[in-house]
């Protein structure tokens, strides 16, 4: 691109505002993080060069005469100064800018810098930001789309064509020091807030117990051969991502408020066997029915409104039948540059003739499987942290898990054990209900109520809980496996005890009336709408990096391919950094900033 083109990526409003700002109170500058390589012209690098020097030199409040008095020895910037009648633009920005608006015009300043990084490599950036827009209409319309965009969203479009690229906006520092005070105030402040959720399940005993699906955690869900644990992450995932279903028990379509973006990576079923399910779920439709053709004109009816739904969702699906670790990786960052998924469902961790192939080509010795095993589940974990998602899976069980009733539903029942289990935040095991169980069920029966009269038909055992309390806890469920539909029992620990566990659900902030009723028309006429189904805020509080744990996988990931005789693994370790944080997470993105003054009109063009 032109060093013209690029020289425009910048909005000169926007300064008006900084430039109030600082003046008014230079120490804005200890808290923001702004450069002269964000004014992409001289008269504005000179200004704020001179702002960023007096305030280091102590000047907490600078005017006209503070700047004109300290550029006096300096005949050049004096010059640039002088020639932009500098004095007179000061004075327009104390009188015409917005200094509460700092925030919002510190935000689009950064993206723009970040785009003129992009476009100075030769990367076009019009898909982002056209500064050649045609009409008013246009510019405003862009704007919009520009304002709603966070920086960590702008690099993902970028990461999608060329990964290797980096911001230079971020500094990455390892460890911390210092007083044990000195970030007591947001600690508190953020453990004050909102609580810390991921998006949520079906079971509200499981939202209690896991706190929901959370970013940058791995959760495992094993289970033996005809247990349903690809139809659980199935129905885990179409919970999170569709936004209507129908409740048979009202016989209405419910809005749910689901609305987050998801994928789903098959290493078995075929596309049939994963889209029928979600079809039949959305419809509260038994599957076995619509394959013997003994469905009702009104269920029928039901799939069809069911189709539509899934049309609009963020449901995305890939099939692999034969893959290794780096494929993983390639996939998952495609959808999550492409189409900002956040919750991946993998089914399921297992060894593939690729990965011994792969590792033998690269020196690998005596491979044995549970050393891939282990390589694949660090790679799971790293690509957690890497792309800022949650990420669930699946195993297969040994036959461990059936020996003296239910004491083994723990990590030795789990095919590969300990290589597999270390590097996972929750691990969970879900099994038909065992003749031990039915025992027990038909002994406290009477005295326990279930929904609509329903009786248990699995149990999800819990027995890794990284960061939470409750483990060893086995949640009792009704798994309508032919609707995916969950339905919450009781809870107890693995002494078959009940244990008092709140049921906790929890769902996205929407402007719409969660669990509002709808006819299949005015379904279909809701989903027909983009704004209905186009939510961009993040909806739940992330989790928080921890560069301890960074650190480890790193070395873990290391570890394992030395293991098996290379030196350096694949794919080298880019985790997030806390450091990023700020503007990833940024809840307004900009959005309700600035509106509470008129904008500033009668503005220069050269200013």
């Amino acid at each position: 691109m032109s060093k013209s083109y690029i020289k425009n990526l910048q909005d000169k409003t926007s300064y008006i505002h900084i430039f109030s700002g600082l003046l008014k109170n230079p120490m804005l500058l200890s808290e923001y993080k702004l450069s002269n390589s964000d004014f992409p012209e001289k008269f504005h690098r000179v200004l704020f060069s001179a702002i960023h020097n007096l305030k280091e030199n102590g000047i907490t409040e600078l005017s006209d005469i503070t700047i004109d008095g300290y550029l006096k020895d300096m005949p050049t910037q004096q010059k640039i100064f002088e020639d932009n009648q500098g004095i007179e633009y000061i004075n327009f920005c104390l009188e015409n800018g917005e200094p509460t608006n700092f925030e919002y015009h510190y935000q689009r300043i950064k993206k723009f810098s970040l785009l003129r990084e992009y476009a100075s490599i030769g990367l076009r950036v019009e898909e982002i930001y056209n500064v050649g827009f045609q009409n008013a209409q246009e510019e405003i319309e862009q704007n919009i789309r520009f304002n709603n965009m966070s920086i960590e969203q702008i690099t993902r479009v970028f990461e999608g064509k060329l990964a290797t690229i980096k911001d230079d906006y971020i500094m990455d520092v390892d460890g911390f020091g210092g007083h044990s005070a000195q970030n007591v105030d947001s600690i508190l402040e953020k453990a004050f807030g909102q609580p810390n959720y991921g998006a949520p399940f079906q079971s509200g005993f499981y939202n209690s117990i896991t706190r929901g699906a959370r970013r940058r955690k791995l959760y495992c869900r094993s289970g033996n051969s005809g247990s349903g644990k690809t139809r659980g992450g199935l129905a885990d995932l179409a919970y999170q991502t569709m936004p209507i279903v129908y409740d048979i028990s009202l016989g209405k379509w419910v809005f749910t408020g689901n609305m987050e973006k998801g994928l789903f990576i098959s290493t078995e079923l075929e596309e049939e066997e994963i889209v029928l399910p979600l079809l039949c779920y959305i419809a509260n439709v038994e599957e076995e029915n619509l394959h013997n053709h003994v469905i009702t004109e009104e269920e029928q009816a039901r799939l069809i409104v069911a189709k539509e739904i899934l049309k609009k969702s963020h449901f995305y699906l890939e099939i692999l039948f034969d893959f290794d670790a780096d494929d993983l990786s390639h996939l998952i960052q495609k959808y999550v540059s492409r189409h900002d998924v956040g919750y991946v469902f993998f089914d399921y961790i297992q060894t593939t003739t690729k990965m011994f192939e792969s590792m033998h080509k690269r020196g690998a010795k005596g491979l044995q499987e549970h050393q891939l095993l282990r390589i694949l589940s660090v790679h799971l974990k790293n690509m957690c942290n890497k792309f800022n998602i949650w990420i669930g899976t699946s195993t297969q069980l040994n036959d461990k898990w059936k020996d003296d009733g239910n004491i083994n539903l723990d990590a030795s029942a789990i095919a590969g054990a300990k290589a597999i289990v270390d590097k996972l935040d929750l691990g969970a095991i879900q099994i038909p209900l065992t003749p031990k169980d039915l025992d027990f069920w038909n002994k406290i029966k009477q005295d326990v109520d279930t929904p609509m009269g329903l009786e248990p038909t699995h149990t999800i055992n819990v027995f890794k809980n990284r960061g939470n309390r409750w483990i060893l806890v086995r949640i009792w469920v009704h798994f309508e496996m032919g609707t995916l539909r969950y339905h919450d029992m009781f809870v107890t620990n693995y002494k078959n005890e009940l244990v008092n566990i709140q049921s906790k659900m929890f769902v996205f902030e929407s402007d719409f009336d969660l669990n509002a009723q709808m006819t299949a028309d005015e379904v279909l006429d809701f989903i027909t709408n983009p704004d209905n189904l186009n939510f961009e805020k993040e909806e739940y509080k992330q989790t928080e990096v921890n560069k301890k744990e960074e650190e480890e996988i790193k070395r873990e990931m290391d570890s394992a391919y030395k293991d098996v005789g290379i030196e350096e693994s694949s794919e080298d370790y880019d985790g997030y950094t806390e450091d990023e944080l700020p503007e990833s997470f940024d809840d307004a993105k900009g959005k309700g900033f600035g509106e509470s003054k008129a904008p500033v009109e009668n503005v220069r063009q050269d200013w």
